[in-house]
């Protein structure tokens, strides 16, 4: 067959196929199985010098790209002596510019085989590029949904490794997102960043401070008295509309403006109280749900309201904080970030 060279195919992005850097290659090695049977007729060199031995028909099979590249016509070893065809163990060799552990992977999803597992942020990037650059459809849906499992663990990895690819908008966007579950103070660095282009780092910090004050002014602006509630329609809990709060001498009241239906409305202090320290605990990480606050203030709740109130107070303090979340979570999806 004439000389077929994946190391130069044009991939979906603008950088390597691996960010590994490639080792001086003398012996090739061949690959563990099912890649390593005398029956293929296909070998593929991986740019770490892996053999893996397949079957032509397989990867036609599953990729255009193989089907386009392996449908030239054949030629034998030694039947013409312009052939510059590399051969081992009479089957053509094929190189490609992935390494041994992504070939593997790619392998595997052409193959009827198992799954393999992609544990790294790396792994998953290097096994994405390279479902775009074979046109393996059913792997790139797998491996993006794997993509966006793990970018709730490791954002800022995923975000920093998308953003040095070429049309990744859309990974960057999820891995953004997932990044808000956590502190980001101006500054933070991870290895992952080491190549990232400036302008993405400060795309990030720009999205992540606006999705904080986005989280911020949901729960409750930065106001004086009368405080605001920009996003409640309604007065449905007890501690908004019980008569009853608050009638001990004791308690003192403070004034919130339901900007949604134009009411001014005297609630307890506890009330304002517990909306700072929930926004001050959620709005610089707007994606972090925690009942901390919940559990901190139940307990005075149920101790300001009348009997009538106490017995579904603490369930509707439950139920206003889940309508907060919801708010926080409305306000950040209007966020973009922008690349």
């Amino acid at each position: 067959m004439p000389t077929t060279d994946f190391s130069n195919a044009t991939p979906s992005s603008g950088t390597d196929a691996t960010i590994n850097p490639s080792p001086n290659i003398s012996v090739p090695r061949d690959a563990s199985p099912p890649f390593n049977k005398p029956s293929a007729n296909l070998i593929i060199r991986s740019s770490d010098g892996v053999d893996f031995r397949v079957q032509q028909a397989i990867l036609m099979e599953a990729s255009s790209v193989f089907a386009d590249m392996l449908s030239l016509p054949a030629t034998m070893p030694g039947q013409r002596e312009s052939d510059d065809q590399e051969y081992r163990d009479g089957m053509p060799v094929v190189p490609v510019s992935e390494d041994a552990q992504t070939m593997d992977t790619v392998l595997r999803f052409c193959y009827p085989v198992a799954r393999p597992e992609l544990k790294t942020s790396l792994e998953i990037c290097n096994a994405l590029r390279a479902s775009r650059k074979y046109f393996i459809a059913s792997m790139e849906i797998e491996v993006l949904e794997v993509f966006e499992a793990h970018a709730e663990k490791k954002a800022l990895e995923l975000y920093a490794l998308s953003a040095m690819e070429t049309g990744w908008e859309k990974e960057m966007k999820i891995a953004a997102k997932q990044t808000l579950q956590n502190l980001f103070p101006t500054g933070l660095l991870i290895p992952q960043m080491a190549r990232m282009a400036t302008p993405a780092y400060v795309q990030l910090q720009v999205y992540y401070h606006k999705c904080v004050s986005a989280a911020a002014r949901s729960v409750l602006p930065y106001t004086n008295e009368p405080f605001e509630m920009p996003g409640i329609d309604h007065l449905r809990y007890t501690f908004l509309c019980c008569p009853h709060i608050g009638s001990h001498p004791s308690s003192t009241k403070m004034k919130v403006n339901f900007m949604k239906i134009n009411q001014v409305v005297e609630v307890d202090s506890w009330v304002i109280e517990y909306l700072r320290n929930l926004r001050d605990k959620i709005s610089p990480r707007p994606r972090f749900r925690t009942n901390e606050i919940f559990f901190r203030y139940a307990p005075l709740a149920a101790r300001s309201g009348c009997q009538a109130c106490a017995r579904t107070i603490v369930q509707d303090l439950s139920d206003f904080q889940d309508e907060v979340f919801r708010l926080v979570d409305e306000a950040v999806e209007k966020i973009e970030l922008s690349v």
